[in-house]
């Protein structure tokens, strides 16, 4: 895939090494932090879902290199129709996302 500005999209997906039981809440801000070294491709767009339901994702430059700070919502895949491959759905509670 390429991003808007030419870039090459690289695949990152959101695992657990533990059983969620159905109907578990999960918050943007939960989770473990991780530092991991990605190459910083794309941004998403403006008006990308994921900003609305609790997505954090900056890009600063550091050394003249861009670092890129963000939370696991940043790397879920979304779909507007629900199917069997769907495995966390997303909503608000008086205003705020949870999964």
């Amino acid at each position: 895939r390429s991003s808007l500005l030419g870039e090459p999209e690289v695949n990152v997906n959101v695992w657990t090494n533990a059983k969620i039981p159905q109907g578990t809440l999960i918050y943007p801000f939960q989770g473990t932090i991780r530092l991991d070294k990605l190459e910083v491709y794309s941004y998403l767009d403006d008006n990308d879902i994921r900003h609305r339901f609790g997505c954090y994702d900056e890009i600063t430059e550091v050394d003249r290199r861009r670092v890129r700070h963000c939370n696991w919502v940043r790397f879920l895949r979304t779909t507007t129709t629900y199917s069997a491959e769907v495995n966390i759905i997303g909503t608000k509670v008086k205003g705020e996302p949870i999964y």
